[in-house]
């Protein structure tokens, strides 16, 4: 997609940089769907003790740069992890030290490399929490009904775990770190404006990401438990035929991902003020159309094997 929307872009991102960019693509997916295969299974309290491996893997990220690998931790810690959760630590420390070992990145500024790994944790722990706030779902109603721990908003919601749930903060990072990389060090973005507006901009794209994908999704959600943009109180329609309020939930939520894209827009402009080096500028012009154009075809078309047609 990345592809296709550069060439139609004038774009011109690099080859290795598309085929790097596409092998992180690979891996987040399948860490989406390692997550719900997995680590849903192993129910309430195990999983929650795969959260804490998380943040245990990313606290030696913090000290010593690249996580450990496995077969270097003392043998008494391997043998308090049930079986199974020790696999699962095994294949969470394969893609975490992928994407902090590259060369790349490792190259990229200090500023860069911490961004990097604390949207990286963020995205894992993202995955992990769409474990718990799905079993809160009930349909009991003709509608699934969430309400979150803290009676989360709509808009906290999906500027957070949301967010970090579709990747797009951690792809938009790695893919600067791709394409800023220079041999002295320095920030992608050069000045507090430009890191301020390059990171609301990711989060614009994650934001529309995350609504466009509910959208073309909201079936299979259904059918699944999974938790939807539409089950929030925000987007109550209060209508009483259920095609209906649908419908109506199905607008609302259109109307915002017309904000998120228009957001984008600005940042986007503003960004290109600012200086930013033109391979960067555009390397992101392709990113953000790629965004947009595969949430138009998803909001379209659930892309997503369901349950049943993954087994």
């Amino acid at each position: 997609m990345l592809v296709s929307s550069s060439r139609s872009t004038g774009a011109c991102i690099p080859p290795d940089v598309n085929a790097e960019f596409m092998v992180l693509c690979a891996l987040v997916y399948e860490v989406d769907h390692y997550v719900e295969d997995v680590v849903a299974g192993l129910g309430g309290i195990n999983a929650r003790e795969v959260e804490r491996i998380v943040h245990e893997i990313f606290d030696e990220s913090s000290n010593d740069r690249l996580p450990k690998r496995q077969s270097e931790h003392a043998p008494e810690h391997q043998s308090q992890l049930p079986q199974q959760l020790e696999k699962i630590e095994h294949t969470l420390r394969r893609g975490i030290s992928w994407v902090l070992g590259h060369p790349k990145v490792i190259s990229a500024s200090k500023h860069d490399q911490a961004l990097l790994q604390r949207q990286l944790e963020a995205f894992y722990i993202g995955q992990i929490t769409s474990v718990y706030e799905s079993s809160s779902l009930t349909d009991s109603r003709k509608y699934q009904r969430f309400s979150t721990r803290s009676q989360e908003s709509y808009h906290d919601w999906v500027h957070t775990t949301a967010s970090a749930h579709t990747s797009g903060p951690v792809v938009f990072t790695f893919l600067t770190c791709l394409l800023g990389t220079s041999k002295d060090g320095q920030d992608c973005f050069q000045g507090a404006e430009a890191k301020y507006v390059a990171q609301d901009l990711s989060m614009h794209l994650a934001c529309l990401a995350r609504m466009e994908n509910d959208i073309g999704s909201v079936i299979r959600d259904r059918k699944e438990h999974n938790l939807n943009s539409v089950d929030f109180p925000e987007i109550d329609t209060g209508s009483m035929e259920e095609a209906e309020d649908l419908q109506d939930r199905l607008q609302q939520l259109n109307r915002l991902a017309a904000y998120e894209r228009d957001c984008a827009k600005v940042a986007f402009a503003r960004l290109g003020e600012l200086g930013v080096a033109d391979k960067v500028m555009k390397g992101l012009k392709g990113f953000c159309n790629a965004v947009d154009l595969f949430g138009q075809i998803y909001a379209m078309e659930d892309l997503t094997p369901g349950l049943e047609r993954c087994a």
